[in-house]
């Protein structure tokens, strides 16, 4: 039997703990709440990171470890979930680290990595204390064979949606490897516009769950 998750770690599901934790893991939480497709994930909170920052070595390798029971076997991704990360205001894009591919063997240094990065030189350059608490999200990972990021009103259209993939892990497109396939679909006829990229795969149920998550948060 698996022992419960230390204070201040919270399963994805507690939707009504995370009200702290950022808008990744609980907008996340709340997609999970109402069927959506969610990868399960363990939420480090404000609470558990600062237990964990005075921890010494041994200390930190079994709280990660209670963590891993929950999250493992497949590898996770570690990455940052501030309190006022991802809000309309302001979303500190590429400000903290990610750390992909985690497993049990690396997971206690992985939590360290992007704890650490709440506080580097790159995050006091964008005047980052406005960022608020720091929370952590540890979920599992998906073997994509495309990613990218769907905009259910594009910014520069809004009568359209636009999407934007690779071929692989959604890394590549964060970090500019790779130069994405993009695409604007009408939000209501839902018709492609002619004048771009036709996706390698059918976007029609993903356009559909688009749209099924903007009416959830009621956009």
């Amino acid at each position: 039997m698996l022992s419960r998750l230390p204070d201040g770690a919270y399963k994805l599901g507690d939707t009504g703990k995370l009200a702290l934790a950022g808008n990744k893991a609980l907008r996340l939480s709340q997609m999970a709440q109402a069927g959506f497709l969610v990868p399960n994930a363990v939420v480090l909170t404000d609470g558990f990171l600062t237990r964990y920052s005075a921890a010494n070595a041994r200390q930190r390798a079994q709280m990660a470890s209670k963590i891993w029971q929950y999250i493992g076997p497949n590898p996770c991704a570690v990455r940052s979930s501030a309190s006022n990360e991802d809000g309309a205001e302001q979303s500190f894009a590429g400000v903290f680290d990610s750390v992909l591919e985690v497993k049990e063997h690396n997971i206690a240094e992985a939590i360290e990595t992007v704890l650490a990065s709440f506080s580097s030189d790159r995050a006091d350059s964008y005047q980052i204390a406005s960022a608020g608490q720091a929370n952590i999200l540890v979920q599992e990972m998906v073997d994509a064979s495309f990613a990218g990021v769907l905009f259910t009103q594009d910014p520069q259209a809004p009568g359209m949606m636009l999407l934007e993939w690779v071929e692989g892990c959604g890394e590549d497109l964060v970090s500019g490897r790779k130069t994405p396939g993009t695409a604007r679909f009408g939000r209501v006829s839902g018709a492609q516009a002619s004048d771009t990229e036709t996706p390698p795969f059918d976007p029609a149920h993903l356009l559909r769950m688009g749209q099924a998550i903007e009416a959830l948060f009621d956009q």
